[in-house]
């Protein structure tokens, strides 16, 4: 029988010593711990908690402030989780610089962004993310202007997964990939709404292309995937007929939208196969969705964020949460480490 120990909370009681000189009469002063700054407080062990299960596990202040009383006897109001929470992000902030560059020195680069509530208005959340680390960030703005501000992509010189966006192919420096599942389900659209037969032939001829590249173990031969890329050429040259037709009530709707994927798989061809040559390019952006996902999640169960400062800590604490999951080191330990000032243990 597993179990675990009735939990509690120790409470510790610093003294240091006062002395008085006998010749001058002044008093010398022994210095308290470092992280001893208040006459009550509470310790890094517990601090370390608050943040974690407010920002990782999407606890609301009220109902975290009843856990911490009921199970560990630790009476505790929602203004010192505020508190906590921001004054934890801003000891993380060391780490932004650290994670950065870590996304900096990979192939490839997961970019996405959402909607976010704050303050009642509308934001966004972008996110870069790798299978090592993760940087979320909230800005009014969801293009070129948020993304210079991140201050990522302008400097990248891997290669960008993305959803075929334009603000995202303005960072010229970088090669570009695009993601197969927003593809497949334009595709599927046009064939179950439209009954574009073309859609699902191409459907399948990506979804074998993937296949035969996980096979392969990451990559085709050059000419493994100029047979494969022929096959994308006669289908999509064959799709060009229904870019004209319209549906029975005269309506445009199939065409536009053809006519605009249509564009796309001609021009983006390159961007779009490019996971058929190169081993460190996947198939989907799925890393980047699920990096935003318990944003969402968090926004469904709290509604909008409070304050730009309340958006900023939640951004950077899953940013940094997310990095030590990502490089899976125990979360627990490595969260009082960092909040202790040794950034060295995120990526030692």
């Amino acid at each position: 029988m597993f179990d675990i120990p009735v939990i509690k909370v120790e409470v510790a009681q610093h003294e240091v010593e006062v002395k008085s000189c006998p010749c001058c009469g002044r008093l010398e002063q022994a210095e308290f711990p470092p992280d001893v700054t208040h006459h009550v407080q509470y310790g890094r062990r517990i601090r370390a908690l608050v943040a974690y299960l407010h920002t990782v596990q999407l606890l609301l202040s009220a109902r975290l402030v009843q856990l911490l009383e009921e199970w560990l006897d630790a009476p505790i109001s929602e203004g010192s989780i505020y508190n906590i929470v921001q004054e934890s992000a801003a000891r993380l902030e060391a780490l932004r610089e650290p994670i950065q560059e870590k996304l900096l020195a990979s192939p490839i680069l997961h970019a996405d962004e959402t909607s976010l509530s704050v303050q009642g208005k509308r934001h966004w959340l972008h996110v870069a993310g790798t299978s090592e680390a993760t940087w979320l960030f909230c800005h009014p703005k969801q293009g070129r202007e948020a993304m210079e501000a991140i201050g990522l992509l302008p400097r990248y010189r891997g290669t960008i997964m993305h959803d075929a966006w334009e603000p995202y192919f303005l960072f010229t420096e970088a090669e570009h990939d695009l993601c197969n599942a927003h593809l497949l389900r334009e595709l599927r659209a046009l064939h179950e709404v439209h009954q574009q037969g073309w859609a699902r032939r191409l459907s399948d001829l990506l979804l074998e292309m993937n296949r035969l590249v996980n096979e392969a173990g990451g990559a085709l031969t050059d000419a493994q995937a100029r047979v494969l890329e022929a096959e994308w050429d006669r289908l999509v040259q064959q799709a060009a007929l229904w870019a004209h037709l319209r549906l029975p009530n005269g309506s445009e709707t199939a065409a536009k939208e053809t006519r605009r994927l249509l564009r796309r798989l001609r021009e983006r061809k390159t961007e779009i196969l490019r996971f058929l040559r190169e081993p460190h390019v996947l198939f989907n952006n799925n890393l980047a969705e699920r990096d935003l996902r318990m944003a969402k999640t968090k926004e469904k169960s709290s509604g909008t964020f409070r304050s730009e400062a309340g958006v900023e800590a939640f951004c950077l604490m899953r940013s940094v949460l997310s990095t030590i999951q990502k490089q899976k080191k125990p979360v627990a330990e490595t969260m009082v480490e960092l909040l202790q000032g040794n950034t060295e243990a995120l990526f030692a």
